[in-house]
């Protein structure tokens, strides 16, 4: 498995983020990634964008971090559109200083687009959600329709509890 290092180091904010919008609260619909974001006093403006391939971009806001914005792409399917949110989110709490990023310029881009993708995964469905899926009897592809999220994002967080599950287990055996 090979989780960005940067992601593991801002799980703790992550989690303060969902603990603070109680956004994991009732697992039985999708996460309101909207509401997330208005109450950490973010802007969303959701328009058609004249490159089709971009599904979002953030803008950072002044130096006190007020005037954020986040902007996504309406011309994509609305599971994507959920995910564009979450991952810009990302970015602008923790990837500020490197703002505006495109990810076919260098390489730290590439590095810090994976983990907004593995942040996002994380923001959109809940651990329970991955704990249940067999006791709910359903696949990742019906995990992914229920959460209204692209199937990609479920393999990345079903990846993440895989992984967070086992150092759990080896902080237990020392």
């Amino acid at each position: 498995m090979g989780l960005p290092a940067n992601f593991i180091k801002s799980l703790p904010r992550i989690n303060g983020v969902i603990r603070y919008t109680e956004a994991h609260r009732d697992i039985r619909y999708p996460v309101d990634i909207d509401r997330i974001i208005r109450d950490l006093i973010i802007d969303i403006e959701v328009k058609p964008f004249a490159e089709d391939v971009l599904e979002g971009y953030c803008m950072p806001g002044n130096i006190r971090g007020l005037g954020r914005r986040i902007f996504i792409n309406e011309n994509k399917p609305v599971e994507v559109r959920r995910k564009a949110k979450a991952h810009e989110l990302h970015h602008l709490l923790e990837h500020s200083k490197h703002l505006p990023l495109f990810s076919h310029i260098g390489h730290e881009d590439k590095i810090l687009e994976k983990e907004a993708n593995y942040a996002a995964a994380f923001y959109l469905i809940p651990s329970k959600c991955i704990k249940l899926s067999n006791e709910w009897g359903i696949n990742h592809q019906e995990l992914a329709e229920r959460m209204d999220v692209p199937l990609d994002l479920v393999m990345k967080r079903y990846e993440i509890y895989l992984e967070l599950k086992e150092h759990k287990n080896e902080l237990e055996t020392l």
